[in-house]
């Protein structure tokens, strides 16, 4: 990295052009004290770009406050930016580097961590609303310095991009082959041709233009937002909100990656996941040691551009759902989507297609010179003036790098953008065409693709004293904790008096086992007399709900129940099998554990196991506030219930594509 101060009003122009030429004009300077800033790529790529340098209130100090670095900065040291590929990078006086500014701030979790201390104290001891998020204030004024967005993020682009791996010098050759054909009189082709180009152009312009709203219409959104703030709740343009300002969260698009600090939302994420299932989240709970960080809490994280369909309190009906932003403007997870699309990477391979017609006109000049031998030779005896041989030589090179064929090219481009169209597919980048052409299948590894994309169950194993009982379809032989496991330890929601969302296969089993909401947190269902208890209906009550995430690998609910022990309550725990295993009592689990995974693994079936303890002396316990493995701690006699075996069918319409897929090598 090279940094140059400005020493000639030309730099714009030559810095967008011609970046390593223009460096070549300016002086050598240390960074502190850069106004440009020459930077070359991996890939080959230079960029010559300005620096810009903040009011004395914008110091160094203001980055240092707000990311956690530059412990050692002063106000009297100016903050120094840049923006490369729409994303902010800032001089570090720590490295002497600019540095780009993180997506989510560093002091973030921190500012989690103390806003759920206030609104637990809140709720619980009846301190001021006022006291909630303080450090927001005192933060706020640095924030927008580095995170303020506009109300559009993006700016509408017309035309086509002529930097990097394009074909901009084929066009300019054509030019001045037409230029050179309209000054000799020759008017008819160069016309014909500026005619179709700009026709062309044109076409391939307002397609593109089209594509890129609809891109620019993901992230330039805005609404108002009732944002929470010195113990009011005030209507903001989403466009002036920051990370860490607090928000009630309403049904409807999320502008944000947003964490829940209250309540629970029932979220669609088809945009981000491509599968039309909803999902639940909930508040966030902190554990010792680990930080938030939304690429990993996807249950309490709602992602931007996401759809929220339900809000609630499960504490309390009539509170508000509240949540924090973590991530705005580009830096959000929708937004991310957007820059790689906007500014895709380059690749580092050269272009063959150019290389080669570059190739091709040298081949046919040569060619040209053959030809033209006996001329030469006899061009001392021909008497023509000077203006007739450098024609003759022109005319060589015309014929050599024929002028129509950037034009087809560029006919070709039209003609693919709308057969595109047609397919539903967009077209932002005219110059990935050439790539397009050689792949001949493009194979999506997700589901739904070749099979269904919900899962069906298959049958259940369930699982009495240590040993595995018969595969069973119906629910007329399942054990009463079974019953309850499958009722309670599931992703369905209610969301209105006889409405019940959620996976289909989640609902027949909850149908199956006869169980019906009375409210968000209460079920009930028949069951049948034992020694626990002799009532013949179970009404639960959920205490706690524990979403499914990759890193735990099992998803779980507490729940208190009539026929459970005296001060007792249930936790059921749902997940992969091999996790289940290690968590219950090793007598509950058959010997043939291993042999029966193996089996069903190998057919293509999916597997679930169902495991429940017991938690003595709930009453005494702060459940809601613990974390996942505090109340998996806190259960004693953890059993294996059984083995749910799941399929995904392949789809009536999949054969031809299996087959296509078969003979073209993807898989055997």
């Amino acid at each position: 990295m090279l940094l140059l101060p400005v020493e000639a009003a030309v730099m714009p122009i030559l810095a967008v052009r011609a970046p390593n030429f223009a460096a070549r004009w300016l002086a050598s300077c240390n960074l502190q004290e850069a106004e440009r800033v020459l930077l070359k790529l991996i890939d080959g790529r230079c960029y010559l770009i300005s620096v810009s340098v903040h009011s004395k209130n914008a110091g160094l100090s203001v980055f240092s406050r707000t990311t956690g670095l530059n412990p050692d900065a002063e106000d009297n040291q100016p903050l120094r930016t840049f923006k490369l590929f729409r994303r902010l990078y800032c001089y570090s006086l720590e490295k002497d580097e600019f540095q780009p500014v993180p997506a989510m701030p560093p002091h973030l979790p921190h500012q989690i961590c103390r806003a759920l201390q206030s609104l637990r104290l809140i709720n619980t001891a009846g301190a001021e609303w006022t006291t909630l998020n303080t450090a927001q204030k005192q933060l706020r004024g640095d924030m927008k310095l580095l995170y303020g967005t506009h109300r559009n993020l993006l700016k509408l682009h017309i035309g086509f991009s002529v930097r990097g791996k394009s074909y901009e010098s084929l066009f300019a050759l054509q030019m001045l082959e037409i230029a050179y054909m309209m000054y000799v009189g020759r008017w008819f082709y160069p016309v014909l041709s500026l005619l179709l180009l700009l026709a062309a152009v044109g076409s391939l312009a307002g397609t593109i233009r089209r594509q890129r709203l609809k891109v620019m219409a993901m992230v330039n959104g805005c609404r108002l937002m009732p944002l929470v703030w010195e113990g009011w709740v005030r209507a903001v343009s989403s466009h002036r909100l920051l990370p860490g300002d607090i928000v009630v969260l309403r049904p409807g698009k999320a502008m944000y990656d947003m964490i829940l600090l209250q309540g629970s939302c029932l979220v669609m994420e088809s945009m981000l996941s491509g599968e039309a299932a909803q999902v639940r989240k909930s508040h966030y709970v902190a554990d010792k040691g680990v930080e938030y960080d939304p690429e990993k809490h996807h249950t309490c994280t709602v992602y931007a551009g996401t759809m929220v369909q339900q809000v609630w309190n499960p504490e309390d009906s009539q509170d508000e759902v509240l949540v924090m932003v973590v991530r705005n403007g580009l830096n959000t997870t929708v937004g991310d989507m957007v820059r790689e699309i906007v500014s895709p990477k380059q690749n580092v391979h050269s272009d063959h297609f150019k290389e080669d017609v570059f190739r091709l006109y040298a081949f046919a000049f040569c060619l040209q010179c053959l030809i033209h031998v006996p001329y030469f030779i006899k061009a001392r005896t021909l008497y023509q003036t000077p203006d007739f041989h450098i024609r003759t030589v022109l005319d060589m090179l015309l014929h050599s790098a024929p002028p129509g064929l950037p034009l087809m090219m560029l006919l070709i481009g039209v003609i693919s953008s709308f057969r595109l169209q047609r397919e539903n597919m967009s077209l932002l980048y005219w110059e990935v065409l050439g790539k397009g052409a050689c792949v001949d299948v493009v194979a999506f590894d997700k589901t739904g693709t070749i099979t269904h994309s919900v899962a069906e169950l298959h049958g259940v194993l369930p699982v009495l004293k240590g040993e595995f009982q018969g595969m069973q379809q119906t629910a007329l032989r399942w054990p009463n904790r079974l019953k309850q496991a499958v009722a309670v330890c599931n992703g369905l929601i209610m969301v209105g008096k006889h409405t019940v969302v959620g996976l289909d296969m989640e609902r027949t089993m909850f149908k199956a086992v006869e169980a019906r909401f009375l409210d968000r947190k209460t079920i009930v269902l028949p069951r049948k007399a034992d020694n626990t208890s002799p009532a013949l209906t179970a009404k639960l009550l959920i205490v706690k709900v524990m979403e499914f995430t990759s890193q735990t690998l099992r998803s779980g609910v507490v729940v208190s129940s009539d026929d459970a022990p005296t001060g007792s309550a249930l936790l059921f725990l749902r997940g992969a099998p091999a996790v289940i295993r290690d968590l219950v009592q090793p007598a509950s689990v058959p010997d043939n554990f291993s042999e029966m995974m193996d089996d069903f693994s190998s057919k293509s079936f999916r597997l679930l196991a169902m495991a429940v303890g017991v938690i003595p002396k709930a009453a005494s316990l702060n459940l809601v506030h613990m974390t996942q493995q505090q109340v998996e701690a806190s259960a004693i006699n953890m059993h294996l219930l059984c083995l749910l075996v799941l399929t995904n069918n392949i789809r009536s319409d999949s054969k031809a594509t299996i087959t296509h897929l078969q003979e073209g090598y993807a898989f055997a």
